[in-house]
Formats: structure tokens, C-alpha cells, sequence
């Protein structure tokens, strides 16, 4: 086992010691948070980008476009967002997402 110096929790209710400690259990916890983080966010962007980001189809350039205009065949969506919005959105909700949680499960006292 590998030792660590804990660092100052931002909860209020919790204290860390300087002194050397094992490695805490939940550490081990980090990798599945990150991989339901990954999930997680993959399934906001993914529902997120069909309702509010605009797909058609334009059958003259046989192309996906992801703008109306005439001619293009509407796919899914709503013209609101932008894919570079859609991506914003989405890991701003993911990373808030999974702070709050970590938050919760390892600086709970």
C-alpha cells in the first residue's frame, strides 16, 4: 500500500491530519467515479445534441448538415444550440455532476 499526506477537504465539517496515513479506501473509488463520469456525460451530450442541436439532410449535396435551409430534409433537433455549445453544456453539467458527488461521498464527515 502507498501512503499519501491528505489534503484540506472543502467541507466544513471535515478535518485532515498532516501526519502520513495508508492509502484511504476510497481512493479506490476514484476510477468506477470516473468511469460513470464518462458514461454519464456521453449520455448528456448524446441527448442533449438530438433535442437541441438542428440535424437535416440535404439530399442536392448528400450531405448531413446541421443548419436549415432550403432543400435540407429535417433529421431531429431544434436549431437552439451549436455543437460547440452542445459540448460546452454538457461538460459543465458532467463536471458539476461529478464534483457533487465526490464531493458527497468523500468529504462527508
Amino acid at each position: 500500500m502507498s501512503s499519501y499526506t491528505p489534503q484540506r477537504c472543502l467541507h466544513p465539517r471535515v478535518h485532515t491530519a498532516s501526519a502520513r496515513v495508508q492509502t484511504p479506501q476510497h481512493v479506490t473509488w476514484l476510477v468506477p467515479l470516473g468511469l460513470f463520469a464518462g458514461l454519464i456525460g456521453s449520455l448528456i451530450d448524446s441527448l442533449s445534441g438530438a433535442t437541441l442541436q438542428y440535424s437535416g439532410y440535404d439530399r442536392q449535396q448528400d450531405v448531413v448538415v446541421s443548419a436549415p435551409g432550403e432543400g435540407v430534409e429535417h433529421i431531429s433537433g431544434r436549431n437552439l444550440i451549436s455543437n460547440n455549445a452542445n459540448n460546452l453544456v454538457s461538460a459543465t453539467a458532467t463536471a458539476a455532476l461529478t464534483a457533487a458527488i465526490a464531493v458527497r461521498c468523500f468529504c462527508a464527515a
